[in-house]
């Protein structure tokens, strides 16, 4: 296989040429790299945690409460933003309005209810592939929301990558599912949801350019406030406060779980602060086919034919840029 000019793909060569920063590309590029894995790698062990909370058995009873899971996560990402804001810049006040960031955090809330939902109606490759489309919504209203331009090369390889990671994630069920218009309905609610949000960090982005660490802690102060509600409406608060004590084990889970999320989000934040949110979900996005390919080299699992090809549309959508991005 031929080695591919990190400095040449498009993940890089986008995500500089929307800086304005003065700091020279080799930095930026350098910069680029440390959030790809940072963000891949607490991401990989804060799902292996979401699982283990999630489907392990407690004497015999299962932790279901996700929006008390969710809810606790937010006020652990606030509270650590917020002592991480006073440490660093006491005194100093992002001057973002707050309704930008509520709105940020509605269309996040959103997206998780979403996709969240749709899973009672949808089969799980159904959902795969419409987790693998998020940076499309993405760069269209990142765009319309965000008025954010970008090439046509840009465009052809999101869609590129799309195409291939669709294509090496799915794989066909004889699962009857039912309700089928419902899922798909909520599915292209979180995708659109998905995108708002996007625009609107874009927006934010460009217009107040506030700092990483501000970003995080309003996003989440307004997700924790649209949250709470649902979580006590739901039942959620109750259950999951009763579960812990029954069941104490749980909490250095949740704990690790918490911390992933906060290291998480902050390299999330930073990438969007200087590389907007489509290289986030562009990252996020390809989570998920990292995570499978890097299995198959460990473990020595086997690739299907479509895997095969799905990877190799994948590469080739950073091989495009390598060659066509400057005409």
């Amino acid at each position: 296989m031929h080695d591919i000019d990190a400095e040449n793909t498009p993940l890089v060569k986008s995500a500089i040429s929307q800086t304005g920063s003065s700091t020279s590309a080799g930095q930026k590029r350098l910069l680029l790299v440390k959030c790809f894995t940072a963000v891949i790698s607490c991401y990989l062990v804060y799902g292996v945690c979401h699982e283990s909370i999630t489907r392990q058995l407690y004497d015999g009873e299962r932790f279901s409460f996700t929006l008390w899971l969710i809810t606790v996560q937010t006020l652990t990402n606030m509270s650590v933003a917020s002592i991480i804001v006073q440490l660093s810049r006491p005194g100093e006040v992002d001057k973002t309005p707050l309704k930008y960031y509520f709105v940020s955090a509605l269309f996040f809330c959103g997206a998780i209810f979403g996709s969240n939902q749709a899973l009672q109606y949808l089969s799980y490759p159904s959902q795969v592939v419409g987790k693998a489309c998020k940076p499309i919504p993405v760069l269209i209203l990142s765009g319309l929301v965000g008025r954010k331009s970008y090439n046509y090369v840009k465009y052809l390889c999101v869609l590129t990558l799309v195409l291939g990671i669709t294509m090496f994630l799915y794989h066909p069920t004889d699962e009857t599912v039912q309700k089928q218009g419902v899922g798909h309905g909520l599915l292209i609610f979180s995708l659109i949801c998905d995108g708002l949000c996007g625009g609107m960090q874009e927006k934010v982005r460009s217009k107040f350019s506030p700092n990483e660490n501000d970003m995080m802690l309003w996003t989440n102060f307004c997700s924790f406030l649209i949250l709470i509600p649902f979580c006590f409406l739901s039942g959620d608060f109750f259950g999951g406060n009763a579960f812990i004590p029954k069941h104490p084990e749980i909490l250095p889970r949740i704990l690790a779980f918490c911390l992933c999320s906060v290291a998480g989000q902050y390299f999330i934040f930073l990438t969007i602060k200087n590389f907007g949110p489509l290289t986030v979900s562009i990252i996020t996005t390809c989570r998920k086919f990292f995570s499978v390919l890097f299995s198959v080299f460990i473990f020595g699992n086997v690739l299907t034919v479509q895997q095969w090809v799905g990877a190799i549309i994948v590469f080739s959508g950073l091989v495009v840029d390598i060659y066509f991005g400057e005409h």
